[in-house]
Order: C-alpha cells, then structure tokens, then sequence
C-alpha cells in the first residue's frame, strides 16, 4: 500500500512537471534592477537572474522576452507552455527609485548648445536616455534640420559605453514679412498685402525677409503667396527704376569738371546700383551709379 502511494504522488508531480503552463502578463514590476524568473512566476519554486535593468523601464516584444526566458525554464521542465497576454510587454522598477533620481543630461547638452549653437533656444528634449548613473559623456556628433538640432551621445553608465541619439528642439524669433492675403504673381509687395510678426524662422527651410531686408513697393512677386505665409526672398523680383533702352542723364566728372550728355540703359536698373549705359552722341559705353533723376555719375578721376 505505501508503495502504490508512493507511486501515486510521483505521477501527480509528474503530471504538474510537465504539464506546466507559464503566463506572462502584459505588465511585470521588479523591486530592483535585477529582473529574475519570480518576477514574472511568483510561485515558481526556484529564480533565475534573466538581465539587469538600467532603466525605470523598459518594453519586450513577445519573442525577446521568449529568448530570454526560455533557456532557463528549459533547465526544469521538459514540457511546458509559455503563453503571453500581450505582443508587447512592460517590465518596470517598483521599488522607490522615481524618475527623478535619472541622470539629467541636460545641464551637459545645454552647455553644448549654447557653445556651439548660441543662436538658436531650447524649447524641449526628445529620447533622453533614462540611466542612473553616468561617468564619461560626449557629443560625437549634431546637426540642424529646420527646428531641431539633432545629437549623437555616447556616455557611459555602470562600466558599460552607449550611444544615444537625441533631439532638441529649438527656435529662432525674429520679424518677418508676412503675406496679409492672397499676393499674385506680378504683384507689387506693399504695406496693404503684407504684414510684419514675429515666428520661429527655422520652421522654414527659405530665406525669409522684413521691411529691413527690402523697400516694400519696389518688390514683386514671382509666384502665388496665401494668406498669412511668410514671404519667400527667392520669389521676390526686384521692380527696375529704369528700364533698358529708356534715356538717361549722364554726368562724367574728370578731375572736377562736370561733363553732362545723354544715353540709354543697356540693361534694367535700380538706383544706387551700378548700370551700363551707351552715350547717345558716341555710341560709347560707360558704367555708374544710377541716381533718382534718373541719372547716371561716372567718375573717371584725375585732379
């Protein structure tokens, strides 16, 4: 009798070693960074040490935390089931360690900021690694697309060197010109089609202009603005104050003395601007400052 018995009990614990099914739930909370085989199976009769956490958290795909696991639960059981509730499972640190107590990179990064991009203001911070302890930290590389500065960090935590890449995002305020409604192609720029405020200018990859860029009324626009879009420098065309083959004052000064003839512009131009010229009475060509007149003032020097 006793030994049917004791039969009996090794079939049962049999029956319960290879019958196992283990389930993952879709959140899993350790006390420390050491995460183990009991935080996932409370019950289980023995842990292992699966990996450290440097992190307040971190997310497994279903088939990591499968790789993980599996080695250890195969030193046991020769047959078993590991189910999971979720693709995609949480483990987090449950102990009283808070985000607070991470490392704060940004008092670094600010100071490279303001070293290397002391223009630019920082508006926030995207992917900063969440670690307790840092040693060694340096920028191996950034660069600016639009508003954000992007950053390679290599730092080294708990004996261990890692990269991390960030993103700050920054601004750049200055006064713009702003189209006040819709602006035709052709269009003269003027202070009733337009208007100035103040934008973050990096959330626009042109050359933006204000009022002390340009004179509004000698402008044109080469395409359609929409309402309320900043104005383009590229696809602003400068209206001439003369045009080619138009007559024109000429004034030669040589060593004083002020000679006065006529030409025509070879080429449209604006004053205060160099302009070629042809001397009607010689054919001649000469080049000067085109004056509001319109005139044109060679000097050709001497005493």
């Amino acid at each position: 009798m006793k030994n049917k018995l004791m039969i009996l009990v090794f079939l049962i614990s049999l029956i319960f070693i290879f019958s196992n099914t283990f389930i993952i739930e879709s959140s899993v909370i350790t006390n420390d960074n050491r995460l183990s085989l009991k935080d996932f199976f409370s019950d289980i009769p023995f842990d292992r040490t699966i990996t450290f956490l440097n992190t307040q958290e971190v997310k497994y795909s279903k088939d990591q935390l499968t790789n993980l696991i599996t080695p250890f639960l195969n030193i046991y059981y020769d047959d078993y089931d590991l189910q999971f509730e979720s693709e995609e499972i949480l483990i987090k640190r449950g102990n009283n360690e808070t985000y607070e107590n991470f490392y704060d990179f940004k008092p670094f990064l600010n100071s490279f900021m303001q070293r290397e991009y002391p223009n630019l203001t920082i508006i926030g911070y995207e992917n900063l690694p969440n670690v307790f302890d840092v040693s060694e930290i340096k920028v191996v590389n950034s660069f600016l697309n639009k508003d954000n500065v992007f950053i390679s960090l290599k730092y080294k935590t708990e004996d261990i060197y890692k990269f991390s890449s960030i993103k700050i995002i920054v601004e750049k305020l200055e006064s713009v010109l702003i189209s006040k409604d819709i602006i035709s192609t052709g269009e003269k720029l003027t202070t009733e089609n337009t208007y100035e405020a103040t934008i973050n200018i990096l959330k626009f990859n042109f050359e933006t202009v204000s009022n002390g860029d340009i004179f509004l009324e000698k402008y044109e626009s080469t395409k359609i603005f929409h309402k309320d879009e900043p104005i383009n420098k590229t696809y602003l065309k400068m209206i001439p104050d003369v045009f080619k083959g138009e007559v024109v004052n000429i004034f030669v000064n040589i060593g004083g003395i002020s000679i006065h003839t006529l030409g025509k512009a070879t080429e449209n131009g604006t004053y205060e601007h160099n302009i070629t010229v042809k001397n009607i009475e010689t054919g001649k060509m000469v080049s000067g400052i085109l004056k509001k007149g319109p005139s044109v003032f060679v000097n050709l020097g001497g005493e």
